[in-house]
């Protein structure tokens, strides 16, 4: 009987203490490191101008051969 009511203490202490925990890490895991990217790095948020040079180049040679594959298998 008494054990049961330890057991049942002890999973709701857990449960709580679960829930906290895991509210603590997203708040600083999230939180604060939005801020301080926020207030020191700006760059990273700001999404990159398309009109800019880039040196990318557009994947050529990737189309889809049925001979070649029929080929290979």
């Amino acid at each position: 009987m008494i054990k049961k009511i330890i057991q049942n203490i002890i999973r709701v202490v857990q449960n709580i203490l679960v829930t906290l925990l895991l509210t603590m890490i997203y708040i600083v895991g999230i939180g604060i490191t939005r801020i301080c990217i926020v207030i020191f790095n700006r760059r990273i948020l700001i999404a990159p101008h398309k009109d800019k040079e880039t040196f990318w180049q557009k994947a050529e040679g990737y189309e889809m051969d049925l001979e070649n594959s029929v080929r290979q298998s």
